[in-house]
């Protein structure tokens, strides 16, 4: 098989969100293809239906093309396209689920990272309740004309 065939839970998120714009946007894979290469660097057709078959990881190459191509943020491909604000998402294979709303703010850069690990400093936050924290950053989303997370929608 191809390069990047590893199965993880961001391949599987990427696939079923991909598929998701895709055809939201109105659009065939050839389409979509078309559409990448108004932006810029296009990427074939069979690749996408590829990548939303779960049978090929995206690059993040692809990534940036495909969510412009689609008029999204990246960060909407990165989140699956039925999840609830609340519901338990896997930032990574064999990383505690945290909600949906702490994924979609780190992916915003409205927090540090929602999984134990190396974070930053956003003492700014500290002592909000994380139903706070969600609605601190659907109001700065709605201030800059940032997508609303998949929930919002």
């Amino acid at each position: 098989m191809g390069r990047n065939m590893a199965r993880t839970v961001v391949t599987g998120t990427v696939a079923a969100s991909l598929a998701h714009h895709r055809k939201e946007a109105g659009m065939t894979c050839a389409g979509l293809a078309r559409a990448t290469r108004r932006v810029g660097r296009e990427v074939d057709a069979r690749y996408i239906a590829l990548i939303e078959q779960h049978q090929r990881a995206a690059s993040v190459d692809d990534l940036l093309v495909l969510s412009a191509a689609l008029g999204i943020t990246p960060a909407a491909l990165l989140l699956h396209p039925d999840c609830a604000a609340t519901d338990p998402v896997r930032v990574v294979d064999g990383a505690k689920p945290v909600e949906a709303a702490m994924v979609w703010a780190w992916l915003t850069a409205q927090r540090s990272a929602p999984f134990d690990g190396p974070a930053l400093d956003l003492s700014a936050l500290a002592g909000l309740s994380d139903a706070e924290i969600v609605d601190a950053v659907r109001a700065a989303e709605a201030a800059a004309g940032s997508p609303a997370p998949p929930w919002d929608r």
